[in-house]
């Protein structure tokens, strides 16, 4: 059963077409949110965008894409998660890094230096640019579908995608330099 059919089926009653969904999206979904979020609030985060997703089908929403689909409804649990969490400061997802935002455990990523490094400057982006490389390299969704995600035109995901990662990288090569200047200065030499 196609995503297309299944999404139909469920949204007419059909419980089984609704399992198949969840199982082929369920566990993407969830990883997406607990990179965000503390494993307690992805979980409601999970049951909302799948709860949102039947609504929207069952009220005559027509569905292209339906990973991206799912992923925009979660991009969007997200920021509202967010935007409660930042009371009183603002949350602007082309502006604002969840690093600013959130609260929480550190990820498996930060096992190892090299991750650490990475995911404190994928941090640091803005939480357009990180979530379209999230769900670009880390969730595997096509540019048609990081662009439904993301409400944004297929060129648009493109460009976003790309300067997201040119300036991952930016961030990594000063990261990179700023710790081997530190290194690199003896210890018994004033800074």
């Amino acid at each position: 059963m196609d995503d297309d059919h299944a999404l139909g089926a469920w949204a007419a009653g059909d419980v089984e077409a609704g399992r198949v969904l969840y199982e082929r999206y369920g566990d993407r979904v969830a990883r997406f949110f607990t990179r965000q979020l503390p494993p307690d609030e992805a979980t409601d985060l999970v049951q909302q965008t799948f709860f949102k997703a039947l609504e929207a089908v069952r009220q005559g929403h027509r569905v292209t894409h339906v990973a991206g689909w799912l992923f925009g409804i979660a991009r969007n649990a997200l920021y509202d998660a967010l935007r409660a969490k930042a009371r009183d400061r603002t949350f602007e997802p082309a502006r604002t890094s969840l690093a600013e935002v959130r609260t929480g455990p550190v990820t498996a990523l930060t096992r190892h230096e090299s991750q650490r490094h990475l995911l404190a400057a994928l941090e640091r982006l803005p939480a357009d640019d990180q979530i379209a490389l999230e769900l670009f390299y880390w969730q595997d969704l096509s540019m048609a579908d990081v662009a439904v995600a993301m409400g944004i035109s297929r060129s648009a995901a493109i460009n976003r995608v790309y300067r997201a990662r040119k300036a991952l990288r930016q961030r990594l090569s000063s990261k990179t330099l700023r710790s081997n200047a530190v290194r690199s200065v003896p210890e018994d030499e004033p800074c």
